[in-house]
C-alpha cells in the first residue's frame, strides 16, 4: 500500500485522515526517492517548493485555462486567462478577478470595480507574465463543493450560503439545493464535450435566479474537505495521483503563477518529518 501524507500544521486536518493511513507531514523536508510513489495532501505552494527540489510530484489537476474552456450553459458568465498584461487597460464594468490556480490573502479573489484593473494587480507586486483570470460578476447565493473520483461523486459539502460560511455554528440544512446542485455536476461529468482529470473538486453555485453553475475548479490533492465524508474526499485525492503516468495531459504545472514562482526549495531527507 502506498504511503499517504498530509502536509499541514493543523492537526484536526491531518486527524481527519488518519484513519485511511495518513501521517501528518510538518513539510520541512522531503524525501525524493519515497515523495513520487506517496500519496499527498499537500498546499500548492509546498507541491511547488517541491518541484523546485527537484521532486516532481505525480499530481493532476485541471489546470489554470480549463474554466474558461467549460461551455457557457455551466458557467453562465464571460471567463478569461491570460497574463496581466493583457488585462483590459480601461475596464468599463466591474470584474471578478483572481489568480486561476493559487490561493493568497495578498490579492484576494473578488469584485473589483477600477477602471485601472491592470495597475490595480501590478500594485500586488506581480509581473506582467503573472496569469490572472477574470470574470463577469455573477452572484451565488449557495455554494457547494463535490470530490471527484473516476467520473463520479465520491463526497460533497455545503460551505457557504448567504451570510452564513462553513464553520460558523447552525449549520443550514439545505437537501433541495444539494440535490440541484448534485445533478448539476452529474450533468457536467456526464457531457462528452467535458474533459476532466480522474481526481479533482468541482466549487458549484446556485445564482439569485436559482439557477446552477461552475464557481470553479480545484486540485483534490490541496481542497480543503469541509464537511465532506472523509473516505470520499481520500477517494478524490488518490484519484488526483498519476503513479502510473497515463495522465500527462493532466499533470500539475507552474502556469507562470508568481506566487508559486517564489517558493523556496526544500530540504531533502531519508526520513521525511
Amino acid at each position: 500500500m502506498r504511503p499517504f501524507r498530509v502536509v499541514t500544521r493543523k492537526n484536526w486536518l491531518a486527524d481527519l485522515f488518519k484513519p485511511f493511513g495518513a501521517v501528518q507531514d510538518f513539510g520541512f523536508d522531503i524525501d525524493p526517492d519515497t515523495a513520487p510513489e506517496t500519496y499527498w495532501w499537500a498546499p500548492g505552494a509546498w507541491v511547488a517548493s517541491a518541484s523546485k527540489t527537484g521532486v516532481d510530484l505525480p499530481l493532476l489537476s485541471c489546470g489554470p485555462y480549463w474554466l474558461d474552456r467549460l461551455p457557457w450553459c455551466y458557467t453562465g458568465r464571460d471567463i478569461r486567462t491570460a497574463a496581466l498584461g493583457d488585462l483590459p487597460k480601461e475596464s468599463t464594468r466591474p470584474l471578478f478577478v483572481k489568480l486561476p490556480e493559487a490561493k493568497t490573502d495578498s490579492c484576494p479573489a473578488q469584485i473589483y470595480d477600477t477602471p485601472q484593473l491592470a495597475e490595480t494587480w501590478r500594485g500586488f507586486g506581480f509581473p506582467d507574465n503573472t496569469l490572472v483570470q477574470w470574470q463577469s460578476v455573477v452572484e451565488f447565493v449557495t455554494e457547494a463543493r463535490f470530490f471527484i473520483a473516476d467520473g463520479a461523486v465520491a463526497a460533497s459539502s455545503l460551505y457557504r450560503h448567504k451570510d452564513w460560511m462553513w464553520g460558523a455554528d447552525d449549520t443550514p440544512h439545505l437537501r433541495s439545493e444539494m440535490r440541484t446542485m448534485d445533478r448539476f455536476v452529474g450533468a457536467v461529468l456526464n457531457d462528452q464535450a467535458v474533459a476532466y482529470p480522474p481526481g479533482f473538486v468541482l466549487d458549484v453555485g446556485i445564482t439569485q435566479s436559482g439557477e446552477a453553475r461552475v464557481v470553479e475548479a480545484n486540485a483534490a490533492w490541496s481542497s480543503g474537505p469541509y464537511d465532506a465524508d472523509p473516505a470520499g474526499v481520500v477517494a478524490a485525492i488518490k484519484a488526483s495521483h498519476d503513479h502510473r503516468d497515463v495522465h500527462r495531459k493532466w499533470r500539475w504545472r507552474d502556469h507562470a503563477d508568481s506566487v508559486w514562482a517564489k517558493a523556496v526549495p526544500l530540504k531533502t531527507s531519508k526520513t521525511a518529518h
